[in-house]
């Protein structure tokens, strides 16, 4: 979405008509492989966390189970 907006500013600052954007609005975004990679940095940090707690669960089980 980000990439889109960013078209369509630089469009409307070269002076694009309204027929052109619009045709940006029926084109196919495409998404690549970088894109598909990119996560926000909120969302990595929760499953950091989330991966953080489940060992410090699992070690504090295998602990509780052979005391």
């Amino acid at each position: 979405m980000r990439k889109w907006k960013v078209r369509v500013e630089e469009m409307e600052q070269q002076g694009a008509t309204e027929e052109e954007i619009e045709k940006i609005f029926n084109e196919d975004i495409k998404i690549t492989a970088k894109d598909y990679q990119a996560a926000p940095k909120w969302l990595y940090l929760i499953s950091l966390v989330n991966i953080v707690l489940g060992f410090i669960l699992l070690i504090t089980g295998i602990i509780y189970r052979m005391g």
